[in-house]
């Protein structure tokens, strides 16, 4: 009797063993991405993006990361995740010294790079303000604003340490661990893989490009020509968005093979950037280009696959709400709903199709 009972327990405790390490099993399986210093806003919509399917990824994890020496306050952050119950996102802080010398190679923060890095499955590199060229070493122009630089040390290092760069081809890239880590960079984190990687920029579009000088002539290009919304530049209406939407091309193959995109299409994206890809990096290639073949609108890794930088915006969140007209171009002009001219100028299923194809490669 006392075996008989004995056995019993045992059975009982493997069984307990086994659904706990497959608990632990499952936990760990859990996919984990990086949203390398976003704002509340940006969190607000990959809340919205996860509760109504458009990132289809039901247990994805996020963890936003911040550089102490940036201009964020991720106290507060912390406390506006806390109130509004964000349960599917944590914040993480790294410290350390980074300065224009020490960007492409190991350095005080290479540590943490490697534990981000290996404790995740992607990252994601948001908008923001001008690189600073000394970090591509050019000149910087009069017309480049330079007001987030620790921001684009960490950043810039922190791509180097994952895709290597020209600049030093002795570092073995983190990506060599993991080929298949995803990478995808919105308007200014397109550029800054493009620098992290050895390339460079143009500061100003209107001027180096199209050799303009004046808003009004901006204003009086066709419309694919535009970038972002000049009429702010007029300080009239502080309303006014900041983007434009305006028509793009693809080149070679990436979106027709990975998103499901006719090649022919050129369907419209949401805009605001003054700076471009100049040189593009020796490891990166153009996937896509304004309708004049001018300005780089996306550009893909040769080596790693899921590695994708974008001029534009699908990570804006009115684009997928309709729950108000909040897009005004002109002082005292009109106001639509993006989402609604999205829909009817055909950029809306670009934009789904890439969070449907961030949503297969991360799970």
């Amino acid at each position: 009797m006392n075996k008989f009972r004995n056995t019993k327990i045992l059975v009982i405790f493997l069984v307990f063993v086994n659904l706990f390490f497959a608990a632990e099993k499952e936990i760990s399986q859990k996919p984990v991405l990086l949203l390398i210093h976003p704002h509340p806003y940006q969190i607000k919509a990959f809340d919205y993006f996860l509760d109504n399917g458009i990132i289809d990824v039901p247990n994805l994890k996020i963890r936003a990361v911040y550089y102490s020496k940036a201009d964020y306050n991720v106290e507060s952050i912390n406390s506006f995740i806390k109130k509004k119950e964000y349960d599917f996102i944590e914040t993480v802080e790294i410290s350390g010294l980074l300065s224009p010398d020490n960007l492409f190679k190991e350095n005080e923060l290479t540590s943490d790079f490697k534990k981000l890095f290996q404790n995740s499955d992607g990252a994601f590199f948001l908008g923001g303000a001008d690189l600073p060229p000394e970090v591509y070493k050019h000149k910087t122009s009069l017309l480049t604003n330079i007001s987030t630089p620790y921001r684009h040390y960490f950043e810039i290092s922190f791509l180097f340490h994952l895709l290597g760069s020209s600049q030093n081809r002795s570092h073995s890239p983190f990506l060599q661990e993991n080929p298949e880590y995803i990478i995808n960079g919105f308007c200014l984190g397109m550029q800054t893989i493009n620098v992290a990687a050895g390339g460079s920029m143009y500061q100003d579009i209107p001027s180096e490009i199209y050799g303009i000088q004046y808003v009004e002539d901006v204003l009086n290009q066709e419309n694919d020509k535009q970038h972002r919304n000049y009429y702010r530049h007029f300080g009239l209406e502080p309303d006014l968005t900041w983007g434009n939407l305006h028509r793009i091309k693809f080149t070679g193959d990436f979106f027709s093979k990975s998103l499901d995109i006719n090649g022919d299409n050129t369907p419209f994206v949401y805009s605001s950037h003054h700076q471009a890809v100049k040189d593009i990096a020796q490891d990166c290639q153009i996937a896509a280009l304004s309708i004049d073949g001018k300005v780089i609108e996306a550009i893909t890794h040769k080596k790693y696959p899921y590695v994708l930088g974008v001029q534009f915006h699908p990570e804006k969140l009115s684009i997928y709400t309709n729950k108000k007209n909040n897009y005004q171009i002109k002082p005292e002009g009109k106001t639509y709903s993006l989402n609604s001219l999205m829909k009817k100028q055909g950029g809306y299923q670009l934009h789904l199709k890439f969070w449907n194809y961030f949503s297969r490669i991360i799970r």
